[in-house]
């Protein structure tokens, strides 16, 4: 099923279908199509939960940036998500996604602790 859904929205994108192998850039380096099921996947989690801190509605429209960390020779790569409640604070809540063994691992969004 999952299939169906990742030739679906390739073909939307691209205009043709792709293998997964021709999307994938390099190792150290996120693909676009990363990137959009990111913002996708947050921007759908956002609308159903509330802000960890006070409660308050979160903001509709993530941050969502590649960062590359180079260990040595080994290079890796994460996507932070950022994004803001709507209270009067405004806490800030993040998220790191990771790429394991070919799949994306989104991790939950915590609200940021000021000053650590």
């Amino acid at each position: 099923m999952g299939w169906i859904l990742f030739e679906v929205l390739n073909a939307a994108l691209y205009g043709s279908v792709r293998s997964p192998e021709s999307l994938s850039q390099s190792d150290s380096e996120p693909a676009e199509i990363d990137l959009w099921i990111t913002r996708q996947t947050y921007e759908f989690v956002l609308r159903r939960s509330g802000c960890g801190e006070c409660g308050a509605a979160m903001g509709r429209k993530p941050s969502v940036v590649a960062v590359r960390e180079r260990r040595g020779s080994f290079v890796t790569w994460q996507i932070v998500v950022d994004a803001r409640c709507r209270g009067w604070r405004r806490h800030r809540c993040t998220a790191l996604v990771t790429e394991s063994g070919g799949e994306l691992r989104f991790g939950a969004l915590r609200t940021a602790r000021r000053g650590a």
